[in-house]
């Protein structure tokens, strides 16, 4: 899926990823019974738009510099620019500013999980660890609320490659010096959703006032307007 223009079958798909499905229940309450009886009409009565996206992540960064505090700084830093770079080729710039959180969050359970598992660069051996991704987060807006969810497997891999001539190392010290590498790679899924705050309190008023006429016709295989629940 390239934009909100998505098939009514992606947004069902989308609106069943547990992470988000569960936040859409806990705001809104009211329609949780419905939405699972009538998934398919309620999401088309809507006009739910929504979008999935496989963060293509193959990250690199390298540095011979051997203080550990400032390294740590430095790729920070990168890996920031990086992912942010990430979102801007692949997710829709009409919601850059609502996915920044979404972003950060990302960035952060990466970032927490390497200080976690690889809290040193290697000397010798390489070290590897993987992190699943499950990231989920909501934007309210006066006119919508947007849904999102961060899925999948990262991999990170450090290393280090030793200058293998100690006798010139000795002669030009500045000249060779180690070369740290971290590798960070996966394709988790991003998904996200977004309901028009309007047509989400008409269809709460309906279902409170009617439950049984709201579930007939967003049964109903037409078209769905909201004539339909007058």
């Amino acid at each position: 899926m390239s934009d909100t223009n998505s098939t009514h079958i992606d947004i069902i798909i989308i609106s069943q990823e547990p992470s988000i499905s569960r936040q859409f229940f806990d705001k809104f309450s009211t329609l949780e019974t419905i939405f699972k009886e009538r998934n398919e009409g309620v999401l088309k009565f809507l006009k739910t738009k929504g979008a999935l996206h496989q963060l293509n992540l193959n990250y690199s960064f390298k540095t011979e510099n051997s203080n550990k505090s400032e390294v740590t700084q430095d790729f920070q830093k990168h890996f920031d620019e990086y992912l942010e770079k990430i979102f801007d080729e692949t997710v829709e710039n009409d919601f850059k500013k609502d996915f920044e959180e979404a972003r950060k969050r990302i960035y952060d359970a990466i970032l927490n999980h390497v200080h976690m598992h690889l809290p040193s660069w290697p000397n010798d051996v390489e070290q590897k660890t993987k992190h699943e991704l499950l990231s989920c987060g909501r934007v309210d807006k006066d006119s919508y609320t947007l849904f999102w969810s961060c899925v999948g497997w990262v991999k990170v891999k450090d290393s280090c490659i030793k200058n293998s001539s100690r006798e010139i190392s000795q002669v030009f010290p500045s000249s060779f010096k180690n070369e740290f590498i971290r590798e960070i790679t996966g394709k988790p899924d991003f998904k996200f959703i977004i309901f028009d705050n309007e047509k989400l309190r008409e269809l709460e008023k309906v279902v409170v006032q009617d439950y049984n006429k709201a579930l007939e016709y967003l049964g109903n295989d037409d078209v769905l307007t909201w004539e339909y629940l007058k």
